[in-house]
């Protein structure tokens, strides 16, 4: 195993941009320069494609730093201006791979309204995190992944968000917690900046995504054993789709009448990231961790 009716109002204009706020879940999607993803380039999820500006304005890019390094990076999704769900697993950095030994990531470089990471100035905003709220039943570095879920926590402020602007480049906004538990059957959506092949090591430059499955809970348990838990998982699969290496923590996430959702967060799934099921943590069940620390930093939070 390895380790998704609005009323409009006008805030502000900077620069020429106009800026809306918006209800959660709401997109901003705007046409993209179709030369900056062609598809011979190297900014392929596995078998994804280029996301528009303003598309997904909830995702976000987290750079993970222990002792002044970057250790690599994880996606995440905005739940409210304080708050950025992900997974557990990518707040520890495993010592010993196998052993649940770990060290907690010190630091977090969240980036949000990121579309293409080798431009520096599509209007994206970064923030810092020290702070990071796991589950308490969730075990790092074990085999046992039940329970990877944990939420950043952004401090003074928050975020600048909702934040729409003119053209989509820069947007950011808040998405939905689910609204029920069964989404078998049902299509999701995937994003992130995770390898672009199962043969490479490359990682998408430009936001990706692609539309797959939630499958059936039976699907789950012939591909990886006890490992699943129905109660606290949720997968999708589609041919020739999947999230890969570098997606872990980014939402699954349903569309209800225009108004996205986030399903489950990006777990673990099979080496070659191809061919079978990924698990998803879902994120229904664990909607009372969530509601409890969500707002501004509580007293006594690590």
């Amino acid at each position: 195993m390895i380790c998704l009716f609005a009323v409009l109002l006008l805030c502000s204009s900077v620069n020429g941009q106009s800026y809306i706020e918006i209800d959660c879940g709401k997109s901003n999607e705007k046409p993209s320069n179709a030369t900056q993803c062609t598809p011979t380039s190297e900014t392929r999820v596995i078998g994804g494609q280029c996301a528009n500006p303003g598309q997904f304005p909830w995702v976000t890019m987290i750079n993970l730093t222990l002792f002044g390094m970057n250790i690599g990076f994880c996606g995440g999704a905005i739940i409210d201006q304080y708050t950025i769900l992900t997974a557990a697993h990518c707040t520890k950095y495993c010592l010993i791979p196998g052993l649940p030994i770990s060290l907690p990531v010190q630091q977090y470089n969240i980036t949000i309204g990121e579309r293409n990471l080798n431009d520096a100035n599509d209007g994206q905003l970064s923030y810092t995190s020290t702070t990071a709220v796991v589950h308490p039943n969730y075990t790092a570095c074990s085999s046992n992944n039940s329970n990877d879920i944990a939420l950043l926590k952004i401090g003074g402020n928050g975020m600048k968000t909702p934040y729409f602007t003119d053209n989509g480049l820069g947007s950011s906004n808040c998405i939905n917690l689910p609204s029920a538990n069964n989404y078998t059957g049902s299509d999701v959506t995937i994003a992130g900046w995770g390898r672009t092949d199962k043969n490479s090591q490359k990682t998408a430059k430009i936001l990706q995504f692609a539309t797959i499955q939630v499958v059936d809970d039976s699907a789950c348990s012939q591909t990886f054993g006890s490992s699943y838990n129905s109660k606290t998982m949720i997968c999708a699969f589609a041919p020739g789709k999947s999230s890969c290496n570098g997606d872990s923590g980014t939402a699954m996430f349903y569309d209800r009448s225009g108004f996205a959702e986030a399903v489950g967060i990006t777990s673990f799934g099979v080496a070659n990231c191809e061919g079978k099921p990924v698990v998803y943590t879902r994120v229904s069940n664990y909607l009372d961790f969530i509601n409890s620390n969500i707002g501004p930093i509580k007293t006594g939070a690590n």
